[in-house]
């Protein structure tokens, strides 16, 4: 095993600067290894029974079309960190008994910090600023064991465990900033890490058994701060300020178990994601209450945005003369069944996807209009799947099961903003949006067949709790247009086919569930604060529940004497709602009116669900 903590720290405390040019403070991973994960693998010979990362992604994890689950290897080498456990035993006596077991452990703390603060009231003064922090690492695990004896049993087992605990953060607080030139302020924090682990097993004899896991764990954070700091962009220079975080990371588990035996074989493969990868923009007031203040950006852009790949896969392959018994279990989690909704963005058990501007003053002195944006998008990819593949002379027992289990919260918050300051007239915009537009893959497929009895079953499980909202509230909004939008429009395919053949009976079936209880909300307005909003065009406050999920079960059963029996069900439960509101006794909306404003409905009603069983 293998425990890594490397922490990567820029700061600039307590900086002054009379007139500078460009600023830049960085805590990144360097580009100086050449290497792909595939190529490492590879090269190192860590390959358990042939199961290579991109085929098993591409054969089972995805779809094919504009639906499919992509995931890229190209240029992931800034940070390489690989741990891998194998062992092979072969005994050639016809009483040995054959066995095998590896296991490779990480424990990973991979953290990345860029910071600007201010303690003593000093003052920068520079053409402009960048802050930035990001992770570009490759975390490879791979645990794979293999047992092949001419005795009475073999036995062959394989774990694979990565625990990672990553912090991705740029932040600026209490500082003062004067920007002279035309290209602003950069703060940003990404990730593009690659996690991925591997487990196998093979296992040969006249009885043989077997069982491969892999299992990663997830308590990652990627942060972008602006807290209690005051921006003097100059009068018309036309410079931006942009506060962003991303997460664009790979996290896959592949696990495959492979067992042949003369009289006996059982096998089953693991393979689980469980974790959360958060994503925060955040412009908000310091720690002692000091609100931030920017004046005359051109552009003022808040934004947090996950684009990241989850994949889980397990497959099992069991072959015996007598008796074969296998199955794949397959679980995705993102965030936490035990989610509590009363907490905080910072300790909840949701994932967060999470934009907000708060406690601050907005002043827009330029000739020409201006922009505030705040959006929070999940464009998160998540592949779930799992298969069974048994046969036997006498009998074979095969099972499969994918599930896919989320608990996020993607959020857009304006809250307590003055933008009442300029001198004239409204000069910014100012358009808030929430969105989910992700993709969810689920897979169950079992395969049994023998000169007897075969029995096969494939269950296919989407849960979603995933919350959508955009919200206006509390302070002064003179702004030229207000858009408040919360839209929640994931692409859902759950599949469970079961398949069994048998000389006398086939027994199979397959069950593919989906349930949706997350809400979708966009608000302007609360019940406890005054919010003020002037607007020289329209004012929208809009949200849009637009999922698109095919549910499909099928069953085949064959018997060439005796019977055979399939059962297929395909289950839909959309429990969410989708609202909008307006509310206060102290909120007041004026608005002049401008263009037709058409909401984008990207689906057809009977589009919304599909079932197949």
């Amino acid at each position: 095993g293998s425990f890594i903590k490397n922490n990567d720290s820029a700061e600039i405390i307590d900086l002054s600067v009379g007139k500078g040019g460009l600023i830049s403070n960085q805590a990144a991973d360097t580009n100086n290894l050449s290497k792909h994960f595939d190529q490492v693998i590879q090269d190192n010979g860590l390959d358990p029974v042939g199961v290579t990362y991109s085929d098993n992604v591409s054969d089972n994890a995805a779809t094919t079309g504009e639906n499919s689950v992509t995931i890229s290897t190209d240029d992931k080498s800034s940070t390489l960190i690989l741990t891998a456990a194998m062992d092979a035993v072969i005994s050639t006596g016809k009483k040995s008994v054959g066995g095998a077991g590896a296991a490779a452990v990480s424990t990973i703390d991979n953290d990345k910090r860029a910071v600007i603060k201010d303690k003593n009231n000093r003052t920068i003064t520079a053409e402009s600023l960048k802050n930035e922090a990001s992770s570009d690492a490759v975390l490879v695990n791979i645990a794979g064991g293999a047992a092949v004896s001419a005795g009475p049993f073999s036995g062959a087992g394989s774990a694979s465990i990565q625990w990672t605990s990553n912090d991705v953060t740029a932040s600026v607080e209490n500082a003062e900033i004067n920007v002279t030139g035309n290209d602003g302020v950069q703060i940003s924090a990404e990730t593009k890490d690659v996690d991925v682990n591997i487990s196998g097993q093979i296992s040969a004899g006249k009885n043989a058994a077997g069982l491969a896991l892999a299992y990663n764990h997830l308590n990652n954070n990627t942060e972008a701060y602006l807290k209690g700091t005051t921006l003097n962009f100059e009068e018309n220079a036309e410079a931006p300020l942009a506060v962003t975080a991303k997460d664009s990371g790979t996290v896959v588990s592949v696990t495959a178990g492979v067992g042949g035996g003369s009289t006996a074989a059982v096998q089953g493969a693991v393979a689980v994601n469980q974790g959360r990868n958060n994503v925060l923009a955040i412009v908000d007031e310091g720690s002692s209450g000091k609100r931030s203040s920017i004046s005359n950006a051109k552009s003022i852009d808040v934004s947090a945005k996950d684009t990241g790949v989850k994949v889980a896969v397990a497959g099992g392959l069991s072959g015996a003369g007598t008796a074969a018994v296998g199955g794949g279990v397959a679980y995705n989690e993102i965030g936490s069944w035990f989610a509590d909704d009363e907490k905080t963005e910072e300790d909840e058990k949701h994932q967060q996807i999470k934009a907000a501007l708060r406690h601050t003053d907005i002043v827009n002195n330029n000739t020409n209009n201006g922009a505030v944006s705040v959006t929070a998008e999940d464009k998160e990819s998540i592949g779930t799947a799992a298969a069974g593949i048994g046969g036997a002379g006498t009998a074979a027992v095969q099972g499969a099961a994918a599930t896919s289990v989320m608990a996020r919260k993607v959020g857009t918050e304006v809250f307590d903003v003055d933008m009442n300051g300029s001198k004239d007239k409204a000069k910014d915009s100012l358009t808030v949006k929430a969105e989910t537009d992700g993709n969810i893959f689920n897979n169950a497929i079992v395969i049994a067949g023998s000169g007897t009895a075969s029995v096969g079953a494939g269950v296919s499980v989407n849960y979603d709790g995933t919350d959508t909202s955009a919200s206006v509230s509390s302070g002064v909004y003179k702004v030229t247009d207000l858009d408040v939008e919360a839209a929640s429009r994931e692409k859902i395919m759950n599949i469970g086919i079961g398949v069994a053949a048998a000389g006398n009976a086939g027994i199979t079936g397959s069950v593919a569930v989906s349930v949706q209880t997350g809400d979708t909300v966009a608000q302007l307005g609360d019940t406890t604060d005054r919010t003020t909003v002037k607007s020289d065009s329209n004012v929208v406050v809009a949200a849009q529940s637009d999922r698109a999920i095919d549910v499909m079960a099928g069953a085949a059963a064959g018997a060439a004497e005796g019977a055979a029996v399939g059962l297929s069900v395909a289950v839909s439960d959309i429990q969410g709602s989708t609202k909008v509101l307006v509310e206060g006794k102290e909120t007041e909306v004026s608005a002049k009116g401008g263009p037709e404003v058409k909401l984008n409905d990207t689906l057809e009603d009977n589009q919304l669900i599909k079932d197949y069983s």
